[in-house]
């Protein structure tokens, strides 16, 4: 998704596991992306405990030493296009 010129806003986009979405408590993520910027993509989303849906970055954040993606459900480079 990084770098992407042709993701339109309003795709849902979201953190999937060898394809799959987690659907854990914690540690994956939906969103709706709204564009995007060298250091992240703003997304608009909500959660369990906030109360209002909002714009927010999410920076791009890589992997850690193991391979797995750092804090993935703030983490823009964990997110891709929902099929």
């Amino acid at each position: 998704m990084k770098g992407s010129l042709v993701l339109a806003p309003g795709t849902a986009i979201a953190t999937f596991v060898k394809g799959r979405y987690p659907n854990q408590a914690h540690g994956n993520h939906a969103a709706i992306y709204v564009r995007q910027d060298s250091a992240a993509i703003y997304v608009l989303d909500q959660w369990k405990g906030k109360s209002r849906i909002t714009i927010r970055p999410l920076y791009f954040k890589g992997k850690d030493k193991n391979g797995n993606y750092i804090d993935p459900s703030n983490n823009a480079d964990a997110f891709s296009v929902i099929d």
